[in-house]
């Protein structure tokens, strides 16, 4: 099987073209001639969101899933086979090769549709990857469906238990007051130690002010891109640059300004969640530890 090459035009658009025709060369490998009428291939990144925008030299990771029916896992390829049937997901991954050097690094998830719908429907506590699937699958292109299961997938990544939504943010918003607190102790800017801080604090405010308004958040690759899409983002966007700027005047700014950035984040948090220890006392909730009978 070819794999997907950079086109001259570096626009997303030109780029998905390529994805699309892999998917549905990769789709319709022998390997699947068994089970391809009852299976779904979606490419859910690059998402749509992406298209207009010039790549230049830059390469985009692109991921599909390939979604296979319970039922149908006994005629799927030998080397999947059990790792499916246990409910484990199989991740495969392609990249550059010497006769396709350009080659853009490819993943495929291939998962049981229960295993899908499950990811989609049910948040564990602290769960990034249901967010982010949450986010992601909505804006994925459909390259093979003869069931239209995506429609389905749609719907399941539209719904959600506020009390899982809740739980989530709450642990995002934990997190960013220790993330904070550590980083306001950092008296070096131009150290490793304010730059991991920094960049942990930045991307878990992104993800709560995504949660917060769509009920999910995208890929750390996506944040940025994404941010003004919400009001946290567009709020704390500014600081951000200056928070992960590589000049360490703008890093010390940024670093004195902390406090007044969770202020302002309490703020949007606190229209909805108006009352909840865990939002004004987020250091205590930390310690909490269960009592034994």
């Amino acid at each position: 099987m070819t794999q997907p090459s950079r086109p001259e035009d570096h626009t997303a658009s030109a780029y998905v073209k390529i994805l699309t025709e892999w998917g549905q060369e990769f789709v319709n490998n022998q390997q699947w001639d068994e089970i391809r009428d009852r299976a779904t291939l979606l490419l859910v990144t690059p998402t749509h969101q992406q298209r207009d925008i010039d790549l230049g030299n830059d390469r985009i990771a692109a991921t599909y899933w390939l979604i296979l029916e319970r039922e149908t896992l006994r005629w799927a390829p030998d080397n999947i086979r059990t790792d499916l049937q246990s409910g484990q997901a199989v991740v495969q991954q392609y990249g550059p090769s010497v006769v396709h050097p350009d080659s853009p690094l490819t993943h495929v998830t291939i998962l049981r549709d229960d295993a899908a719908s499950k990811i989609l429907t049910s948040i564990p506590a602290q769960s990034r990857t249901a967010m982010e699937a949450r986010w992601h699958i909505p804006l994925s292109t459909s390259l093979h469906d003869p069931l239209r299961r995506f429609d389905r997938l749609k719907a399941e990544a539209g719904s959600h238990d506020a009390r899982e939504i809740e739980r989530c943010i709450k642990h995002m918003w934990i997190a960013i007051n220790g993330v904070a607190q550590s980083l306001s102790g950092v008296t070096h800017q131009n150290s490793m130690d304010f730059t991991l801080l920094a960049g942990e604090l930045a991307g878990n405010i992104l993800r709560i002010g995504s949660a917060l308004e769509h009920s999910s958040h995208p890929m750390a690759e996506y944040l940025t891109a994404t941010s003004g899409n919400n009001p946290t983002g567009r709020i704390t966007g500014s600081w951000i640059q200056m928070l992960l700027s590589s000049d360490e005047t703008d890093r010390a700014q940024a670093q004195r300004a902390i406090e007044g950035i969770l202020r302002e984040v309490r703020g949007l948090l606190a229209v909805q969640y108006r009352g909840r220890d865990w939002l004004q006392s987020p250091t205590a909730d930390r310690l909490r530890v269960q009592s034994r009978s």
